[in-house]
């Protein structure tokens, strides 16, 4: 509405907005293309972080803004086509989702345990199927591709192709400029790559030095959590792609309750800050709200904790990458990335009575923390990196998802 906008509240987030952990709620509403309401889904709500409230303020209206972009209006630029049709330029489904054929086989069993559309798993891509696609940009090739529309986009109508897959997040972003909100979307795809290697192949990773960053706030933060009884720490979960990703948890001495958050960044201190403000976002000190993960199922909570027998990393450990403007830094990620054999695809979501930029950016084969199973660097990269010994195989990973 232009009386009303986008955003229906901006707010400090109850239970989690405390001393030097800022976090921000914001809203926007939607209205659902199917199933039945059984809460109120039409307000959604959004959460934004920093190390300081404008910071967070910020956070928290852009990630209202970007979901909001996101939502099918049922403008956006479509081709209805099967992906033999389309030839070469379509995507494959499942090359963006990652499942893997025991998931696909027992899909009625598993859906049939959960209300939750994140941890529903579609029916297998019928190449021959038209869908509808929406067309997308690769920043690797300098061409157009393909992508499935219910993939991108959220609340897409069901005759879109949305039995093959939902909208996954994945990868959007907002920025004040395009280029801004690339590097974002670039950098949550390497992340959650990093963080899905580590997870499900239960990984022990160094720990990083904080002090050695001499950031007031890291040390301030560690006190406060130190003074409600947790202990906080971050490890390091940088893999091949060689842009820093790092994973902050807090676990409380007494009760044994986890919590967690994630940060990548081509600056090392950043990164850490950005791991550290998501602990703050996902915190929650009454222990009232249901755990990121199923602490009894949890097989080992050895990699949860630093490496043993290894000494914190010092921060001059990693240097800086990128350059000198937000270009050179998008190029400095997709260099590693297409070294990597990997394509970097950007579909443009930027809303004209908006006027944020957003955009969704998708890089086929990397992997997200939600559980896709499928053949790739779940199981290639902890192998060619010397994590393991062996390639793991799909029985030997991590029973417990992860959702955050």
């Amino acid at each position: 509405s232009p009386l009303t906008g986008a955003v229906t509240y901006l707010e400090p987030m109850t239970g989690r907005h405390a001393g030097r952990r800022v976090v921000y709620a914001s809203g926007y509403l939607v209205c659902p293309k199917d199933g039945v309401p059984h809460t109120n889904v039409f307000n959604k709500m959004c959460s934004g972080k920093g190390i300081n409230p404008d910071q967070a303020k910020a956070s928290a209206l852009c990630e209202a803004l970007e979901r909001f972009s996101g939502i099918c209006q049922g403008d956006e630029a479509v081709v209805r086509a099967s992906m033999v049709e389309l030839g070469p330029d379509a995507v494959h489904f499942n090359g963006l989702q990652n499942f893997s054929d025991s998931q696909f086989e027992n899909r009625d069993t598993l859906n049939a345990l959960t209300r939750d559309r994140r941890k529903w798993i579609p029916s297998p891509f019928d190449v021959h199927t038209a869908i509808d696609w929406t067309p997308a940009w690769t920043l690797s090739r300098n061409r157009k591709r393909y992508v499935p529309l219910s993939y991108c986009y959220a609340e897409a109508p069901p005759e879109s192709g949305s039995m093959y897959g939902t909208h996954n997040p994945n990868g959007a972003a907002a920025g004040n400029c395009l280029e801004e909100a690339v590097l974002q979307g670039i950098l949550e795809l390497v992340e959650r790559d990093a963080v899905a290697i580590w997870w499900y192949n239960k990984l022990p990773r160094p720990e990083i030095d904080l002090a050695g960053f001499r950031d007031g706030y890291f040390n301030s933060l560690k006190y406060e959590y130190a003074r409600m009884g947790w202990n906080l720490w971050v490890l390091d979960l940088t893999h091949d792609l060689s842009i820093p990703v790092y994973a902050a948890l807090a676990h409380h001495a007494r009760d044994k309750r986890f919590t967690i958050g994630f940060g990548c960044h081509l600056d090392a201190h950043l990164a850490v800050q950005r791991a550290l403000t998501e602990v703050n976002q996902l915190f929650d000190p009454t222990g009232k709200l249901q755990a990121p993960w199923d602490m009894s199922e949890l097989p080992t909570l050895d990699f949860l904790f630093p490496l043993k027998d290894a000494g914190p990393e010092p921060p001059d450990a990693f240097p800086h990458l990128g350059g000198p403007d937000l270009k050179t830094d998008i190029e400095c990620c997709v260099e590693r990335l297409v070294h990597a054999g990997l394509e970097v695809m950007v579909v443009n979501k930027t809303r004209p009575d908006i006027g944020l930029h957003v955009v969704h950016v998708m890089v086929p084969g990397l992997r997200h923390f939600w559980p896709r199973l499928g053949p790739g660097r779940l199981y290639s990269v902890p192998r060619a990196m010397g994590w393991v010994g062996r390639r793991l195989l799909e029985s030997d990973l991590n029973p417990v998802p992860l959702f955050l």
